[in-house]
C-alpha cells in the first residue's frame, strides 16, 4: 500500500519505479477519463517518491515489447 493506494507492481530494484496496468474503459468510467486516473495516481505515488509507469491494454497487447524497453529504461 502506498498512501492507502495499491499499484499493480513496484519494482524490486533500488529505483523506485511503480506499474500501473488499466483497461481504458474502466478508468473512463470511474475517474471521468483516462489522463484524470493518471494524474491523481501520479501525485500521490508522487508524493511518497515514487515515479509512475502507465500501460494500457491496447499497448500491451499490440506491442508488449515496447511497455517492456520502457520499464528497462526506467529501471537502468
Amino acid at each position: 500500500f502506498i498512501a492507502c493506494k495499491v499499484p499493480d507492481f513496484v519494482a524490486t530494484n533500488t529505483k523506485k519505479v511503480l506499474v500501473e496496468v488499466y483497461a481504458d474503459y474502466f478508468k473512463i468510467r470511474d475517474y471521468g477519463s483516462v489522463e484524470n486516473f493518471k494524474k491523481q495516481r501520479s501525485e500521490i505515488f508522487g508524493r511518497n517518491g515514487w515515479k509512475t509507469l502507465f500501460f494500457n491494454e491496447t499497448e500491451l497487447r499490440e506491442n508488449p515489447s515496447k511497455c517492456v524497453d520502457e520499464l528497462k529504461r526506467e529501471l537502468s
